[in-house]
């Protein structure tokens, strides 16, 4: 297992002294209908739009926050678990059963006209990712499917049996920060400089990209970094060994000295926050399938 840094941790110690504090300005519900059940939510690469599954992930859904008219993209199955979103086009593996065998396919959907285009068909693929306007994956758990466009920054390709899959120096990598680490709800900050993860015996953690830790947070659940990567956002659920039986919207400041709470609704189980791109507005929705948007503000 990798060291803590100091020097780094100082360095956070030192930048929190200036954010201390976040304040919730407005929680606002998202009227859907009554057919339409909303989990796991995302904004948007310019944050102009949700789009969300339903909880067996089959199903993706595109609403704008203009008028927060929810669209359907396509019903196909299990389409909506970790979907790529470019500027206007959606990329997403969907699994078919045609009675003797399961095969997947890797399908583009153009946002503008909701035509629909087949790119790769295979026994087993991996989600699609995108990286300048090419979309990429794996065939049956080989390499990827095109020489990836060269880059300096590392990017997040997913996870694959139970390691974070990474992008660095134009090559796919297994990235094991934790030794041995079993991994979810990978990220990477919006600087691009760090990676912050669930690992199921650690908890949420936060380390380089070169793999060296900064900070254990311990058990908050689907984590995910706020717009300017200062603050972690996560649900603090309770359940009673089968069933969840209440959830709170978090955050805590990256060294994991500050925790505040920013819901406290009873009669609401709060699930699976995730923070927009460009604006202090985070997307949740409830164990009913409600959708929720709560905006906040930073204070000194």
């Amino acid at each position: 297992m990798k060291k803590l840094s100091l020097t780094i941790l100082l360095i956070l110690s030192f930048t929190f002294t200036a954010f201390t504090q976040i304040k919730v300005i407005d929680i606002e519900r998202i009227n859907l209908s009554n057919t339409t059940t909303a989990f796991q939510a995302k904004f948007s690469p310019d944050g102009s739009s949700l789009f969300f599954t339903n909880i067996n992930y089959d199903g993706i859904w595109k609403l704008s926050l203009k008028d927060k008219t929810p669209i359907l993209i396509t019903n196909d199955k299990f389409s909506g678990f970790d979907y790529a979103i470019g500027d206007s086009t959606i990329t997403y593996r969907r699994s078919i059963y045609n009675g003797v065998n399961r095969y997947q396919e890797i399908i583009e959907v153009n946002l503008n006209n909701n035509k629909s285009s087949i790119i790769e068909t295979a026994e087993e693929l991996s989600t699609p990712f995108l990286l300048s306007g090419k979309i990429l994956y794996t065939k049956n758990r080989g390499k990827l499917n095109i020489e990836p466009p060269k880059t300096k920054d590392v990017k997040l390709l997913g996870i694959e049996n139970t390691k974070i899959i990474i992008l660095k120096d134009g090559k796919k990598e297994i990235f094991d920060p934790i030794t041995n680490g079993n991994y979810i709800w990978p990220s990477i900050s919006p600087d691009g400089k760090l990676l912050l993860a669930y690992e199921m015996s650690k908890g949420t953690f936060i380390c380089t990209l070169e793999g060296e830790i900064i900070s254990f947070l311990g058990r908050k659940n689907s984590p995910c970094f706020t717009k300017d990567g200062k603050w972690v956002v996560y649900m603090n659920d309770k359940d009673d060994g089968y069933n969840i039986i209440s959830s709170d919207i978090y955050c805590t400041s990256i060294d994991g000295k500050q925790n505040i709470q920013l819901t406290n609704d009873k009669n609401v189980i709060e699930l699976n926050p995730i923070c927009s791109p460009t604006e202090n507005k985070i997307v949740f929705s409830s164990l009913e399938g409600d959708l929720y948007i709560l905006t906040y503000e930073e204070m000194k």
